[in-house]
C-alpha cells in the first residue's frame, strides 16, 4: 500500500508538473518509520528530470508532523497522453 501511495505521488506530479505521462518503469522505495492506520499522511510528489523517452520522480509519505515515513525513487518511461 506504501509503494502504490508513492507511485501515485510520483504519477501525479509528472501529470501536474511536467504535463507529461507515462508508466513506471523502475521503483525503489525506503520504509523509514511505520505508517499507522487511522492516521493522516501527506504525499508529496516532484519531477528531478524529463528526458527523452523517460522521466526520474520523487516522492515521499510523511506524517501531519512531517516526519518522512517512506520515499521513492522512479524512473518512468513517457507515453504520448493519446495512449
Amino acid at each position: 500500500i506504501i509503494a502504490t501511495l508513492i507511485d501515485e505521488g510520483m504519477g501525479w506530479a509528472l501529470w501536474g508538473l511536467a504535463r507529461k505521462t507515462g508508466v513506471t518503469r523502475e521503483l525503489k522505495v525506503r520504509y523509514l518509520r511505520p505508517v499507522l492506520t487511522e492516521q493522516e499522511y501527506v504525499i508529496h510528489g516532484w519531477v528531478e528530470r524529463v528526458e527523452e523517452g523517460f522521466a526520474v520522480v520523487r516522492s515521499t509519505v510523511s506524517d501531519r508532523r512531517g516526519r518522512v515515513a517512506a520515499d521513492g525513487t522512479a524512473e518512468w518511461a513517457l507515453i504520448s497522453a493519446d495512449k
